[in-house]
């Protein structure tokens, strides 16, 4: 048997109800967990899969994860064995990777939204050091960002397997003097020396993700061996090298993070203290006690004209923006990679609902030429998209009067570039003026 049939059922518990995934350590199911009719992740070894490494890696997922309490760690629920089946029951998560969303283009994201991300991040290792666990294996792909009933987003972190406890005997180091693990762009100079490694690993670890996160890439870059060596004698460049407009204090925290020398890193309680304190300054509010953090940038920049509508359009509603973004009216509906890289770039959306006052840009690409023709007369420059490889409907939107024209599919990369064209144009002419 290679894979769990749909309805199948695991220790009379948990019914199978789809795959989600697989990996190297078995396969993710979505089930349902019978006794509380609540959705579940089911992560199992299938017959075959279970050496005695992997083994141990699942039981010190389970271990480890379950006695981590953190509201930005994931919930372990059961662990267990089923006819050859070992299965781990856990929090069904609803979104993405932080890896999807910086995928490879290689552009940072918004200074706010990384810091929500790095506070929450932090906020779960000072937790786990708490408790003497060391994550070992911090990267994008372990950093989930889940979608939750307010349109704001919960920062996740999973995968435990490479985790320990120190001082635990049943929980061991796992691997052996030399060995390298973890993923080489992020590792830290112990892991790379397959050195011991303690709390200042991930640390290290939470420096290149935010690296990353500040610059579009990560510090060290080239075959696994030259990256390995790189991350052993090499000081990388600082994030404002790469991005000049970064905040001084941000800069010199990174940096410090990646320290060669791990007792001249700072602990991870001060990484999220400063990293708190930036987050409290960019936006002007701190963390509520014992909330998790939340990405709330989405919740609080999309704004609903209408409180009645419904949230379909993924256009969610939220009382005021922050007052400092560019403001967009939003024609038609966008994928949630779009919105979020537009909120990631400053700029507040809204429906557009026939107010031209509401905003400073219409964004209308999925209306024909004669539309934005009636939608220019309005007095809002209008960004409209095209088929770059139709001639004759980009002549027929520059005579429509479109102030910028993007082309499909969309990508954030092209969509920003307009809007931010057009906003120039704008403020250069002044009100009243023609754009």
């Amino acid at each position: 048997m290679s894979e769990l049939p749909i309805g199948s059922r695991i220790a009379e518990r948990y019914e199978v109800l789809g795959k989600l995934g697989e990996g190297g350590m078995g396969v993710v199911y979505r089930a349902r967990q019978l006794n509380l009719g609540r959705e579940v992740a089911i992560k199992v070894l299938l017959p075959g899969d279970e050496g005695p490494e992997t083994l141990r890696r699942f039981e010190r997922e389970a271990r480890v994860a379950s006695a981590l309490k953190h509201p930005n760690v994931v919930e372990i629920y059961d662990v267990g064995e089923h006819e050859g089946i070992v299965y781990l029951a856990m929090e069904l998560l609803r979104g993405a990777p932080l890896r999807d969303l910086l995928g490879d283009r290689g552009e940072p994201l918004g200074l706010a939204i990384v810091l929500e991300i790095a506070c929450a991040l932090a906020d779960a290792l000072v937790a786990a050091h708490r408790i003497n666990v060391v994550h070992r294996d911090l990267k994008p792909e372990n950093i989930f960002l889940e979608q939750i009933a307010d349109q704001a987003t919960r920062v996740v972190v999973v995968d435990f397997g490479l985790a320990f406890i120190e001082g635990d005997d049943e929980l061991g180091r796992m691997t052996k003097a030399g060995l390298v693990i973890g993923t080489p762009d992020y590792l830290s100079p112990e892991q790379a020396k397959g050195s011991d490694i303690g709390p200042a690993s991930d640390v290290y670890s939470l420096g290149c993700v935010l690296y990353e996160l500040l610059t579009g890439s990560v510090p060290f870059s080239g075959s696994q061996l030259s990256v390995l060596t790189q991350h052993l004698y090499v000081s990388p460049a600082p994030p404002s090298a790469r991005q000049p407009s970064l905040p001084r204090e941000l800069d010199e925290l990174v940096v410090a993070m990646l320290h060669k020398r791990p007792e001249e890193r700072p602990g991870i309680a001060e990484v999220f203290e400063h990293l708190e304190l930036l987050a409290g300054t960019l936006s002007g509010r701190r963390k509520r006690g014992g909330d998790a953090y939340l990405l709330h940038d989405r919740a609080v920049r999309m704004i609903s004209l209408a409180p009645t509508m419904p949230l379909s359009s993924g256009l969610a509603q939220a009382p005021t923006a922050t007052g400092n973004e560019l403001r967009i009216a939003v024609l038609g509906e966008l994928d949630e990679d779009i919105e979020l890289g537009l909120l990631s770039n400053e700029m507040a959306l809204v429906r557009w609902q026939g107010d031209p006052s509401v905003a400073a840009l219409l964004f209308a690409p999925d209306e024909p030429a004669e539309r934005i023709a009636a939608l220019v007369g309005l007095g809002l420059p209008v960004i409209a998209a095209i088929d770059p490889s139709d001639r004759n409907q980009l002549a027929a939107m520059l005579r429509a009067g479109a102030a910028e024209v993007t082309t499909r599919p969309l990508t954030i990369d092209n969509v920003v570039r307009s809007l931010r064209r057009a906003d120039r144009r704008r403020r250069r002419q002044g009100p009243g003026q023609s754009t």
